[in-house]
């Protein structure tokens, strides 16, 4: 363990650690394994490669801290799409939901964790492009894995802790609990489990980490379909070269997508869009708590008795495992829609007093507590990421993102609050307020950071840019980690599966360099 304060640095004391604006112009940096982008799936990877005897360089595009000038490059723009026609411009989305310095994103990440349900890597006929190529039962060690990375229980550790809390609200069982816990490999605030996850590095053996190394394209060779090179360009006009047995894109939901754009393949718009689905099926996890438009009172869950059990649902205490009410898959079956959850707060997020709510009783305790609401997309070909005309300060195409919203997505999220406002009416302790959808998707939607989607995976390129081992089609020694490649994104934060797969994909890379017997 590194166990260092928090506003130290381990950077300038240790070989690992390499700041690529000190290098000289047109260096040429070889290695067995490139991994691109040094965020929680990047570090993971790394890690796993602890002890191969492979050499390994990690490529971040920030320095120690956030600049604004790398920041930067993270800037485009994004509008999102409703069923209706309604359009909302958000450009600030994709500065604002990612960090690039070391550690990426995980140094804002909260530590949520949750697992995917089962279901969520099944088939679902009525939803169509979903299904996993494989099933929960084939990444199941892997989460057991991501698990102790992050210091926290399996799901059957979860399961036991809750045992006699999860409140079922009537005997239809529309709602199933679906647990989350916090781990504390986090860095919002910086911990030092998180300070040991990212410092740790040094321990790893034959690995390289590049500051400021911002990977702008990697080059194809067509005829033996292998990535020969990826290009490095860095702040103060010097540009590297990366040779390696291996390639790993690890830097983001956003970013895999632009650096495979950017970068020339077999077929037009990039290496890997041989069918045209590079970036599109692009998805995230809305919150929606105005569901008759901001200035407008949020959805409250009212207290009529004591009868309910919620504690776990409303105990925001991140040594506690805590659970969302979820749609079950009989439900979801039943009424042809997609996962959803309702997520309870201890109080209304502090909108009770604009609007006049008494939000408490005659004895001083809270009756009235808030709610919101999230939904899983269904795959939706048309909602993507493109490069736009303009350019970074590198020379990089910015992002343009069209985030797409379907009927089927609004039938999800009415269909799923009606169902959750019934179940609360029929226990007779409990009624959802301010609960009934009175504007569009675009007009009420809080965006999250989870990018999802724009690099899925399928066992058939006509369906997907990975196939079931996270590699690009057709390029021999390309892989992706990383959300981008979750073809559907269930409910559940998706953290802890991004290092299960994650590990996976590590396993997978050391077999290959593995000599053959």
């Amino acid at each position: 363990m590194v166990h260092a304060p928090h506003n130290a640095s381990l950077i300038k004391d240790s070989s690992v650690f390499v700041d690529t604006l000190d290098l000289d112009d047109q260096s040429t940096i070889e290695c067995d394994i490139a991994i691109i982008g040094a965020g929680m799936a990047g570090i993971c990877l790394a890690r796993e490669f602890a002890g191969s005897g492979l050499s390994v360089s990690l490529l971040e595009s920030g320095g120690e801290k956030p600049d604004s000038q790398t920041d930067a490059f993270s800037a485009g723009s994004t509008t999102i799409f409703g069923p209706d026609g309604a359009e909302k411009s958000v450009d600030d989305y994709l500065q604002e939901s990612r960090e690039r310095y070391f550690g990426g994103t995980g140094n804002a990440w909260g530590g949520k964790c949750a697992y995917f349900d089962t279901h969520d890597f099944a088939e679902r006929s009525w939803i169509p492009n979903s299904g996993w190529p494989f099933d929960a039962q084939e990444i199941k060690p892997f989460y057991d894995r991501a698990c102790h990375l992050l210091r926290i229980p399996t799901l059957t550790g979860l399961q036991s802790s809750v045992s006699g809390d999860v409140e079922h609200l009537n005997a239809q069982r529309n709602f199933a609990t679906s647990l989350r816990c916090f781990s504390g490999v986090t860095g919002k605030p910086m911990s030092d489990a998180f300070y040991d996850y990212k410092y740790g590095l040094k321990d790893v053996g034959d690995l390289t980490v590049y500051l400021h190394a911002n990977v702008a394209c990697l080059h194809l060779d067509k005829a033996l379909g292998r990535i020969t090179a990826a290009e490095v360009r860095c702040l103060n006009n010097k540009q590297h070269t990366v040779k390696a047995r291996y390639f790993v894109l690890a830097s983001g939901g956003i970013e895999n997508v632009r650096i495979l754009m950017n970068s020339e393949g077999n077929s037009a718009g990039g290496i890997g869009n041989r069918h045209d689905l590079l970036g599109r099926f692009f998805n995230g996890h809305g919150m929606f708590r105005y569901l008759g438009g901001f200035g407008q009172a949020p959805s409250q869950v009212s207290l009529l008795n004591d009868d309910l059990n919620l504690s776990i649902y409303t105990d925001k205490n991140p040594a506690k495992t805590q659970g969302v009410f979820s749609l079950t898959y009989k439900a979801q079956w039943r009424e042809r829609v997609a996962q959803f959850a309702a997520t309870l707060t201890p109080n209304c997020d502090g909108d009770s007093d604009d609007y006049g709510i008494d939000n408490h009783s005659d004895d001083g305790q809270s009756n009235k507590l808030g709610a919101f609401f999230m939904i899983e997309q269904y795959p939706n070909r048309e909602s993507r990421i493109r490069l736009s005309n303009d350019v970074d300060s590198l020379g990089i195409p910015a992002i343009s993102l069209e985030w797409r919203f379907s009927s089927d997505d609004m039938k999800t999220l009415k269909k799923g609050i009606e169902l959750f406002s019934r179940d609360l009416g029929k226990s007779g302790s409990a009624e959802l307020l301010n609960g009934k959808v009175g504007i569009g998707i675009a007009e009420m939607i809080e965006s999250s950071r989870h990018h999802m989607g724009g690099t899925r995976m399928c066992v058939s390129d006509q369906y997907g840019v990975v196939d079931q081992d996270s590699r690009v089609h057709d390029v021999e020694n390309l892989f992706v980690a990383g959300s981008s490649i979750f073809p559907t994104g269930s409910i559940a934060n998706p953290t802890l599966t991004i290092l299960a797969l994650s590990i996976r994909l590590a396993d997978h890379v050391k077999k290959l360099c593995s000599p053959t017997i």
